[in-house]
């Protein structure tokens, strides 16, 4: 394995030496404990059994320096998994070993702030601008001016390396999405650089940015690039009632949108409707070395309308609701559904989210049914859904939830019958001075794929030394 991820190995050094040297005002421990055991039966007949454990720990320091200013702040995060439901023998395949004893470092960079409004950050952070949210190894440096009374704004430049195949001995390469083959010219690149900035302004409740990223492979006979997106956010109350937010990125491989949404919300009053609707455009694309762009989830444009009303002599709050998908066969953001390879769906639903008492026990109860179908068949065929969630603070502390849900399917493809499915999920939190245990048991049966049980117990500590 190749090893890359030199920052973070150097900021994870500085953190325990500044750790030893110096006393922080502030230590936070985050813990989360979660085991998960599954039975599910295979088309063959045979038990995948799943006996899964994972660890997870966060540790801030704030203050680390002991000088009361606050300006060194060192965070660590990491968590370990094990599947002990896994066989000796499963210990060397290459698709079964990710789940024999996986260290991953989620996070771990110091933070300085060396002047008031200026904030650096170096190690492996998660990032979120209008492009949506990176974790790199790298750096990052960031500038907040004060525009004038309740306007701020904000700028970032940062370049790194992503958290990618093979970034470092502790990354999560199993679960990166991008799936770049180690063949791949991605895989086997001698170095990745990954650079960004990001501009905005922020006024009370409404602001605007613009943000662009780059990530290059290469080696000595050259380079490519992996991805460059350009993007751009905005939110806003634009009166007391309305309430709007919208972000779009352009892909220059692509040389398309692939991401684009609008979300607006209006109401007038507390006991008047609520009228929301939302539009998007999605068009998956991975790195340029990733082999999902072969067989990558099919684009589409699509669109929801949600209509609530609450009603206060039933202490509830009832919604219609209506959705629609207009895959593109072609790409073609301006064919709306005219390509021969296009297809659409539409859907329809009810709901509501009513609270109660019974027996001077305080519940809640969200239910919500949809239907929705293709035209022509051409995608997915008819599908009705009903969930219906149902919880209650049992005794002080105690909180018990259920929730049950039904399907009927009728696939367009002759190669399935029409079938049902049932799952039924009873779940117990504590909520204790030492922290949260939970326990979940959900059950499942279909006619598609048949039946399987699952059982999960998490205990979560947060404590403040």
């Amino acid at each position: 394995m190749r090893i890359r991820g030199d920052i973070t190995a150097i900021v994870l050094i500085l953190a325990f030496a500044v750790s030893e040297a110096a006393v922080a005002q502030t230590i936070k421990v985050q813990s989360s404990s979660l085991a998960r055991l599954s039975q599910m039966r295979r088309i063959d007949g045979s038990i995948d059994a799943t006996r899964a454990f994972t660890q997870r720990v966060r540790l801030s320091v704030f203050d680390a320096t002991g000088t009361n200013d606050g300006r060194l702040n060192l965070h660590l995060s990491f968590r370990f998994s094990n599947d002990f439901g896994l066989v000796d023998r499963l210990k060397d395949d290459d698709v079964a070993d990710m789940y024999w004893n996986q260290a991953v470092v989620d996070e771990a960079y110091l933070q300085w702030r060396p002047f008031e409004r200026i904030n650096v950050r170096a190690g492996r952070f998660l990032r979120l601008d209008a492009l949506g949210p990176r974790d790199i190894d790298g750096l990052s440096l960031q500038l907040d001016p004060s525009l004038g009374k309740g306007v701020s704004g904000r700028i970032e430049v940062w370049a790194g390396q992503d958290v990618f195949f093979e970034s470092s001995p502790l990354s999560g390469d199993a679960w990166d999405i991008q799936g770049v083959p180690e063949d791949s010219q991605a895989g086997s690149a001698d170095w990745s650089v990954s650079g960004g900035m990001r501009a905005g302004i922020h006024h009370r409740s409404a602001g605007v940015e613009l943000a662009w990223l780059r990530r290059v492979y290469g080696d000595p006979d050259g380079e490519y690039l992996g991805e460059e997106r350009i993007g751009a956010a905005m939110y806003g109350q634009i009166t007391p009632d309305l309430n709007v937010a919208s972000r779009a990125s352009y892909h220059t491989i692509l040389a398309d949108v692939d991401r684009a949404s609008l979300l607006v919300a209006w109401r007038t009053g507390a006991s008047t409707p609520t009228l929301s609707l939302g539009l998007e455009r999605i068009v998956p694309w991975f790195d340029s070395g990733s082999i999902f762009n072969l067989f990558g989830a099919q684009p589409y444009e699509g669109g929801w309308f949600k209509l609530s009303q609450p009603v206060a002599a039933l202490n509830s709050e009832f919604d219609v609701r209506t959705f629609g998908r207009i895959y593109e066969g072609d790409q073609d953001l301006v064919d709306f559904g005219n390509g021969s390879s296009d297809a659409t769906t539409w859907g329809v639903g009810v709901g509501h989210d009513t609270k109660f008492k019974l027996l001077d026990y305080p519940f809640t109860w969200r239910s919500v049914g949809t239907y929705s179908d293709s035209i022509d068949d051409a995608y997915g065929g008819a599908r009705a859904l009903i969930q219906s969630l149902l919880s209650v603070e049992a005794i002080r502390d105690l909180f018990i939830q259920t929730r049950g849900l039904w399907l009927w399917a009728n696939p367009s493809n002759e190669r399935y019958s029409t079938g049902t499915g049932v799952t039924g999920t009873l779940g117990v939190e504590w909520r204790t001075e030492l922290g949260r245990l939970s326990a979940v048991v959900e059950s499942s049966q279909t006619t598609f794929q048949g039946g399987n049980l699952q059982a999960f117990l998490s205990f979560d500590v947060e404590a403040w030394p």
